[in-house]
């Protein structure tokens, strides 16, 4: 599934430190472990520090030293009146950043839906006991606490409500699959300035109420776990793949679905999802049950014991590697040998695309392309046809 937040704090001398926020939204790769979230410094001057891991992220990034008051907090500077000489809890300033905009109703679905992962995030990340010892050390601390989670709670049924008439609309036929498709492009693929992201993933992440902050763990040894491919990757692969009402569409680690789901709302295909965590497969089917999709299913299995035969047009982002990767990849082989099939996988050479290199140069596929930013996207297709 998708995401990790990226929090930017300057370094420097404590009466030199400063916050600013910065959302970091990735749709393909994201750089987190399965318990801790990608952290860069920003220096003063604006350089940039290496990202650091670790599971240790509430633990450093709970109490900061205080300092100058960046414009977006002026707000809570105004409101709690303390004093920039006393240290100041981290998310004092972030909670301020979230109190605009005001009026949510002019907010679009994805708007929505960005401004309540944030204040989730800041809710999941500040330990009770730690925030009790803010309120007692920190003026208006307890005020400001209580005013986010009032913010929160009318955030959160904004979004609901939005989501309930889009959900409704597109179940009652109010977008055809054609419609459908051209409204979340149009939206855009331009990367937001402060986070990653785009408008266009951020209205499918909370049609299909894919949390960008969910990190889904998996106890298989080759497994990888899915962060939901980019609203962009989508659009690339039915432009490449052109599914039509004959084809089946296999998602081989289907994760959140966010693929398989789009594919399904955007044209007349069957599409299937094969993944091994069963509260992923879960949610996908709520997801597909919910905008009335009937061309789509989810099923929880190890991709090496389902039936591909069926399939003419498969997706794979990265979904397993090692004996999994080497297993799917002969299969796909064999069945590109008995009909024409295409194949969409993005992911590294080693341990990875090695493999369907190797069908490849044993005469079962053909790589009829390499997409990307860096070439990580082979397009196969049988070599028969």
């Amino acid at each position: 599934m998708n995401g990790c937040l990226q929090f930017v704090a300057s370094t420097g001398t404590p009466s030199e430190a400063s916050f600013s926020m910065g959302f970091w939204l990735p749709g393909d790769f994201c750089t987190t472990t399965r318990c801790g979230f990608s952290v860069s410094t920003v220096s003063m001057d604006g350089s940039t520090n290496p990202p650091t891991r670790g599971s240790d992220f509430r633990r450093r990034h709970s109490r900061q030293p205080g300092g100058s008051i960046p414009r977006e907090v002026s707000l809570a500077r105004r409101v709690l009146g303390y004093d920039v000489g006393v240290p100041t809890p981290w998310w004092l300033s972030h909670v301020a950043a979230l109190e605009l905009p005001v009026v949510l109703d002019q907010l679009s679905l994805g708007a929505l839906w960005n401004l309540n992962e944030g204040l989730r995030f800041i809710r999941s990340n500040v330990q009770p006991e730690l925030r009790a010892r803010d309120e007692a050390t920190t003026p208006g601390a307890s005020l400001c606490w209580s005013a986010f989670l009032s913010r929160e709670a009318l955030v959160r049924a904004a979004l609901s409500t939005a989501t309930a008439l889009e959900l409704t609309s597109i179940r009652r036929g109010g977008r055809s699959p054609e419609a459908f498709r051209a409204h979340w492009e149009a939206l855009g693929f331009v990367s937001h300035l402060a986070r990653d992201g785009t408008p266009a993933d951020d209205y499918l992440d909370a049609l299909f109420l894919t949390s960008r902050l969910s990190f889904l763990s998996s106890d298989a040894p080759f497994a990888n776990v899915n962060l939901a491919s980019r609203a962009s990757r989508v659009s690339d692969f039915l432009s490449v793949s052109d599914p039509g009402r004959a084809d089946v569409v296999f998602d081989l680690g289907s994760g959140s679905g966010k693929l398989a789901l789009t594919v399904a709302a955007s044209s007349v295909t069957a599409v299937q999802g094969v993944e091994l965590l069963q509260s992923a497969v879960d949610e996908a089917n709520g997801s597909a049950l919910a905008l009335g999709l009937q061309n789509v299913a989810f099923h929880r299995a190890d991709v090496r014991d389902v039936d591909l035969s069926v399939g003419t047009v498969f997706y794979l982002y990265f979904p397993f590697r090692g004996d999994v990767a080497s297993s799917v990849a002969a299969t796909l082989g064999t069945l590109a040998r008995e009909k024409d099939i295409t194949v969409y996988t993005s992911g590294p050479a080693r341990d990875y695309g090695e493999f369907f290199s190797r069908e490849v140069e044993r005469g079962a596929l053909h790589l009829e392309q390499r997409r990307g930013e860096f070439d990580e996207v082979m397009v196969l297709r049988s070599e028969r046809a």
